[in-house]
């Protein structure tokens, strides 16, 4: 049976395609999933799959996060997770790559950021999200710098 994410305020539940959203949840959208993954750059695919992990510049006195690309049938998925090395903040990446070429790609999923740089924050976005390679750069930036509360925040993918 297919399903769909519902994404939601107030949580974020799996079901059947035909099911409505929970009444509780009058907010709630569809994130429609990636039936496929457009590659239109193998080489950016292969920079992709060989990432050299993820980091938000909060995290700044922190190793890189890792980044997991995998791919089930036509689909890319990147599942990622930096965390802080004083334990606080995090930043967690969980989606779909949507298409991918020479220079940048669109990630469909969830990213949030939690206790970064301040403990209490908490930033989650869910929908599409644009990378890029810019500046000749050697990684894709997140290309909305200020998307949860006016602060700017860079979360990098290295290659």
């Amino acid at each position: 049976m297919r399903s769909v994410k519902f994404l939601v305020s107030c949580l974020l539940f799996t079901a059947p395609i035909s099911a409505a959203a929970p009444d509780n949840c009058p907010s709630a959208h569809i994130i429609r999933p990636v039936k496929e993954t457009e590659v239109r750059n193998q080489t950016a695919l292969e920079k992709l799959r060989g990432n050299a992990g993820i980091s938000v510049q909060w995290n700044y006195d922190s190793s890189r996060g890792d980044l997991e690309v995998t791919q089930i049938g036509n689909v890319v998925h990147l599942k990622g997770i930096q965390n802080a090395s004083n334990g606080k903040g995090r930043l967690e990446i969980d989606g779909d790559v949507l298409s991918i070429d020479a220079t940048h790609f669109i990630f469909r999923g969830r990213i949030s950021m939690i206790d970064t740089p301040d403990e209490g924050r908490k930033c989650i976005k869910d929908g599409d999200s644009e990378f890029a390679i810019t500046q000749n750069r050697t990684y894709w930036r997140m290309r909305e710098f200020e998307w949860c509360d006016g602060l700017t925040d860079y979360i990098d993918i290295y290659f």
